[in-house]
């Protein structure tokens, strides 16, 4: 199917997350924040990226600016679940730097996949 990257903070979260994409058919590369995307895009061409937006070192938010300011037009789904308020502002910011969905955890396995393969 798809080849995605996955970017979230929280081992388990990350874990499951990669598990469900993998059984629906998705080849994923895992990472443990933004930190490295750009460097990984050099040799990596994905589908599609799946970020946290809270994270330590370089958030979702900075993975947005980053992948705006290189030109790029691969699709991002942002995910959150930093607290009612925070999810709120942090998702719509996301939507306005490109981010063309976004969920707030705790979401359905189905809900994700359908996300996908509406943008794919």
């Amino acid at each position: 199917m798809a080849k995605l990257i996955l970017i979230d903070d929280e081992d388990l979260v990350r874990y499951s997350l990669a598990k469900v994409l993998r059984k629906a058919g998705h080849e994923v590369i895992e990472a443990e924040n933004g930190s490295h995307l750009m460097s990984t895009l050099e040799h990596e061409s994905p589908d599609l990226i799946i970020t946290d937006l809270i994270m330590p070192e370089q958030d979702g938010l900075g993975v947005l600016f980053d992948l705006r300011q290189a030109g790029s037009d691969i699709p991002v789904i942002a995910i959150s679940g930093g607290g009612r308020l925070v999810d709120e502002s942090f998702l719509d910011v996301a939507l306005d730097m490109g981010a063309k969905a976004v969920l707030e955890k705790p979401f359905t396995n189905e809900r994700l996949l359908a996300e996908i393969d509406r943008l794919l």
